[in-house]
């Protein structure tokens, strides 16, 4: 018997749940929940029997250690291969199996490749349990042979930036949600902040924690742990006063990378009141229908009760053909508000996507001078009536861009095409965001709208004082605008020994203003991390540029004609892409 007729294949999603296929000779593959499954005379599936999670969290930065200890109970070798669901931007930093000499491979996952493989084994299983992971990333990893009757220890190690939401910073480990899952896991959670911790909390789960310090806390659990991502969640200490944080990392003799987390200053409350200009744009394709345009039509209807009467507003609806609620933005009041309402009632979905129509419809109406201009554009697919070119489109959108509105994107479900969304919102320094299935669409957007009271700091620039030599490969190479309870992550590297004085200017509305903060390499806050993170926002940067210059959409066009494989310019990305890779050890 060869190994191909005796091989089996074992998919681990995050938490240990077990999905497997068995191979033999030239049969097709088929794929079972573990626990869904009949048990198969003289077969018996790897299984998943304890998973220990260790997280260093320093600051925002998540360090997330899994092991996964795993069981072949059966009378011959098997091959594994593990699928482990991990957020999404998260960089894998080490991958072995414990105590063994054989042949493991890994690679990192980004969401939409994850997403594929979910769907993929959910068709064939006819279970959904599998898109709870929808959204996030994946470490795919095989492993031949795991001995008969033997206990193997995977261990996976990845980190992460978290995310800050005003004073609230989240953690979030993936688990499975399926209420059948028993399997015992051990989980520590160390949580140093150098801002101080107000308050800790887990949203999901009942947690053990205890207070360090006031800027320490630990966290334990053990056993078998009710199902679901585990969440927990802490509350800095207010300081007014901070306006930047810097991790750095040295890599030689005085240079090496810096982390700046920049958040924004106080809102002046003497600062003149802006008045909004917000346009609504709505698809209505067939794709819409049901849940997706109740919960958009909700959406607008709330954002307009959160204008004030006196600011400005328009609604566009647009399938292949798009309509204006009016020519141009007109002033909110008792009877436009009216009126607006039963525009969104009139909306019926139909047709296809006329995304380059609708943009373009909003961004070249006229701009009454002293207001806040912006666009919040939803939609649910891909381009497919019209220009269907997002190179095109982009390229419109900046020409027809006068009133400079920023564009806040919103993409409903997951056949968005999220570089052509995300681009059109750094473009205009705003930012995109994406609805999941099973996430309220309202929801997202008033989250976004709440905050859009005006920038806090437009047009921001840093700049550095001196030698503009000390600090090079900035990203991102310009800034969006900041709002409030914003937080911007700029990477860079740096050279020299002596301290570096940095400069944040922008205009708050009325006047420019200047902040100052200083940062000494070779201090305290020693980040490993740092430049691989640097490395992986280039390696995004270059992929986008890679797209741009030879993938129009799908088609393969770079100004109408087919790219050449050996054209020099892809060459050149491509190269680049790979030195990156394997220069900062990224799968």
């Amino acid at each position: 018997m060869n190994r191909a007729q005796f091989s089996r294949r074992a998919f681990l999603a995050a938490g240990g749940s077990l999905i497997w296929s068995p191979v033999s000779g030239h049969e097709k593959p088929h794929f079972w929940l573990l626990s869904h499954v009949r048990r198969i005379p003289s077969f018996s599936a790897v299984e998943v029997v304890h998973v220990e999670a260790d997280v260093s969290i320093r600051d925002q930065v998540a360090t997330t250690t899994l092991i996964l200890t795993f069981k072949n109970p059966g009378s011959r070798p098997q091959e594994g291969q593990a699928i482990v669901p991990v957020p999404d931007g998260a960089m894998l930093k080490g991958f072995a199996m414990e105590g063994s000499t054989l042949k493991v491979e890994a690679k990192l996952l980004p969401t939409a490749e994850a997403r594929r493989i979910y769907d993929q084994i959910v068709s064939q299983l006819k279970d959904p349990a599998l898109l709870e992971f929808a959204g996030l990333g994946a470490v795919r990893s095989s492993v031949f042979p795991v001995p008969a009757g033997k206990e193997l220890k995977l261990h996976l190690v990845y980190e992460e930036l978290l995310l800050k939401e005003g004073e609230r910073i989240d953690y979030i480990l993936p688990r499975t949600q399926s209420i059948a899952y028993r399997i015992p896991w051990k989980v520590s959670l160390d949580w140093r902040d150098a801002e101080g911790i107000r308050t800790v909390y887990s949203p999901s789960h009942e947690v053990d924690w205890s207070r360090k310090s006031g800027r320490r806390i630990n966290l334990n659990m053990a056993g078998v742990i009710n199902p679901g991502p585990l969440r927990v969640s802490i509350l800095r200490r207010k300081n007014a006063n901070a306006v930047a944080s810097i991790l750095s990392h040295a890599t030689g003799k005085d240079e090496g990378y810096f982390l700046m987390l920049l958040s924004p200053p106080e809102k002046n409350a003497n600062s003149p009141k802006l008045i909004r200009e917000v346009t609504i744009v709505i698809d209505r394709s067939g794709s819409m229908a049901g849940e997706k345009m109740r919960q958009t039509i909700s959406a607008a209807a709330q954002i307009m009760g959160g204008l004030e009467d006196g600011e400005r507003f328009n609604m566009i609806s647009y399938n292949e053909s798009v309509e204006k609620f009016a020519p141009k933005p007109v002033v909110l009041n008792s009877k436009t508000r009216e009126k607006a309402f039963g525009f969104l009632k009139s909306l019926r979905v139909s047709g296809g996507t006329n995304i380059h129509d609708a943009i373009l419809s909003a961004l070249s109406q006229p701009c009454k001078k002293g207001t806040l201009p912006m666009v919040l554009f939803l939609t649910d697919g891909l381009p497919t009536i019209g220009e269907t070119s997002e190179r095109k489109i982009r390229a419109a959108s900046r020409e027809k861009n006068h009133a400079r509105r920023r564009v806040f994107t919103f993409g409903v479900g997951v056949d968005v095409n999220t570089p052509l969304l995300s681009r059109l919102a750094d473009d205009s320094r705003a930012m995109a965001s994406y609805v999941l299935p099973g996430e309220d669409v309202e929801l997202k957007v008033s989250k976004v709208f709440r905050r859009l009271s005006g920038p806090v700091l437009a047009n921001p620039v840093v700049s550095v004082d001196g030698d503009p030599g000390r600090v090079t490969d900035v990203l991102p190479a310009k800034l969006p605008d900041f709002f409030e309870q914003d937080q911007i992550v700029i990477l860079g590297r740096y050279r020299g020994a002596a301290p570096i004085q940095f400069y944040l200017r922008g205009s708050d509305g009325e006047m420019e203003q200047k902040f100052q903060f200083q940062f000494k390499p070779g201090g305290r806050k020693l980040a490993s991390f740092v430049p691989r993170l640097w490395a992986n926002r280039k390696i995004a940067i270059l992929t986008e540029a890679l797209r741009d210059l030879g993938a129009d959409s799908s088609m393969g066009l770079l100004n109408g004609r087919p790219v050449k494989p050996n054209d020099p310019r892809l060459k050149e990305l491509v190269d680049e892409i790979v030195r990156l890779s394997r220069e900062y050890g990224i799968l």
